[in-house]
């Protein structure tokens, strides 16, 4: 499926199958969705348990109600967990990474980042950080 929205607020959903997803605002939502999803921005790909999408100048991932891996790209990215034990990975940019539920890996990567673990046991990766690793409890 090719899906598109345009001027004002969209939800867009692709279904079971591989999905083209592309709309002006910069958000990609996994939440309604029960299986684990890779999100890859820097390659503009989703893989979720009923397909893979492919994502377009996307800068805003929420995460499914499993344990999700989220992968940002070069820019300022903001990545929430959701459900679930997930990792986050900021990359490149100034990112925000929220867990939100669940044990959490958070790392921030290249950048001036926040990162909030959110419930559960959360821990941080920092390269600044001696031994590159911390507790990162909000």
């Amino acid at each position: 499926d090719g899906i598109q929205g345009e001027a004002g607020d969209d939800v867009l959903f692709g279904g079971r199958g591989q999905d083209t997803l592309s709309f002006t605002e910069n958000c990609c939502d996994y939440s309604y969705d029960s299986g684990s999803v890779l999100v890859n921005l820097a390659r503009g790909t989703a893989v979720a348990t009923d397909g893979t999408d492919t994502l377009g100048a996307f800068e805003f991932v929420i995460g499914s109600q499993a344990d999700d891996i989220l992968k940002g790209g070069k820019r300022a990215d903001q990545l929430s967990g959701n459900l679930g034990s997930d990792m986050l990975r900021g990359r490149r940019g100034d990112d925000h990474l929220f867990g939100f539920d669940g044990h959490d890996s958070l790392h921030g990567g290249q950048g001036n980042n926040s990162n909030d673990g959110g419930r559960g046991f959360d821990v941080c990766h920092d390269p600044g950080t001696t031994g590159g690793a911390k507790d990162c409890e909000s």
